[in-house]
């Protein structure tokens, strides 16, 4: 059976994805910016590979996962020293998951909603807590 365009295109941004993360460590020490933008925007395309196929509570799922991958780095040792890249990626975040609920509220789960909501709040803390220390 033949690989559908679209299912080509989760298949190779998948890989985007993982290559990003597989280069992450290396990358952020030079740049921590761009190795944190490639991650995110990974995930940003695959969730508009599932927007264009109407799969809106899959593609929540992979905003969800930008910002897991977010907090991983918040309560990491080099949080300080890449707190300003990560303050950057959550607002992008932040906004593009605003606006997939503008446009989707009544086909995002609930259950969705609240873990974003719950996750975002544990960043806040998190960021607070950064704040403090300096």
């Amino acid at each position: 059976m033949p690989i559908s365009r679209r299912n080509c295109s989760i298949l190779l941004h998948n890989q985007a994805l993982d290559a990003a993360r597989l280069n992450f460590e290396r990358a952020a020490w030079d740049s921590p910016e761009r190795a944190i933008s490639k991650v995110v925007i990974s995930h940003f395309n695959l969730a508009d590979c599932y927007l264009a196929l109407d799969q809106i509570d899959r593609a929540g799922e992979f905003y969800l996962n930008a910002q897991n991958f977010l907090l991983g780095l918040m309560d990491s040792a080099e949080a300080e020293r890449i707190l300003e890249a990560i303050n950057h990626a959550l607002f992008h975040v932040n906004h593009i998951w605003m606006e997939l609920i503008k446009q989707h509220r009544d086909r995002v789960s609930y259950q969705r909603m609240v873990e974003y909501h719950e996750k975002s709040r544990m960043l806040s803390g998190l960021e607070a807590r950064h704040a403090i220390v300096h």
